[in-house]
C-alpha cells in the first residue's frame, strides 16, 4: 500500500521480494530514491544487507526478470518435472500452487489443471485413492508443457 503510486511502473513485489526496475543505471538511481523515499514516511526500514542492487537479471525467483523479458529458470523447471503425484488434499493444493507461477506459459493452464484442482474441495476425503485417471493425465500433460 505503500508503494501503490509507483507499482508496475518501477517497482513490483513478488513474495517477499522487492524489485526495482529501470533501464539505465542513471533511471536505476532515480527509481531506487522514488521508492526508498516512501517508506521513510511511514516508518518502514529497509535491511541493507538483504538488498541488491544494479542486477541485470533476477534470478532467485521461479522466473528470471531481464531486460524487458520474463523467462523461466531453467532448473525450477527440472524440478516441477520430477515432483511426485500429490496425494492429499493439502499436496495437491501446494502442487497447483507451485505450477500455478507457470500458468501463463502453458496454455489453457485452468482447463488442464481442472481435475486436480476439482480434487481440493473441503467436502472431499482429506486422503483420496491415487492415481485417479483424470488428474493423472492432466497433471502428466501439465509436466510435458513445463
Amino acid at each position: 500500500m505503500i508503494l501503490a503510486s509507483v507499482k508496475w511502473q518501477i517497482y513490483i513485489v513478488y513474495l517477499e521480494d522487492d524489485i526495482i526496475f529501470s533501464c539505465s543505471p542513471e533511471e536505476h538511481l532515480k527509481n531506487l530514491d522514488e521508492v526508498l523515499k516512501h517508506p521513510g514516511k511511514t516508518r518502514v526500514t529497509v535491511k541493507t544487507p538483504m538488498c541488491h542492487f544494479f542486477h541485470e537479471n533476477v534470478e532467485d525467483l521461479p522466473l528470471v526478470l531481464g531486460r524487458g523479458r520474463v523467462r523461466v529458470l531453467e532448473k525450477r523447471l527440472r524440478e516441477q518435472r520430477g515432483l511426485r503425484c500429490p496425494e492429499t488434499q493439502e499436496q495437491r493444493k501446494s502442487c497447483l500452487g507451485t505450477r500455478g507461477v507457470y500458468r501463463r506459459f502453458v496454455a489453457d493452464f485452468a482447463k488442464i489443471v481442472k481435475p486436480v484442482t476439482a480434487l481440493t474441495s473441503t467436502k472431499l476425503s482429506k486422503v483420496l485413492p491415487f492415481p485417479m485417471e483424470k488428474e493423472k493425465k492432466a497433471l502428466d500433460y501439465l509436466r510435458g508443457q513445463l
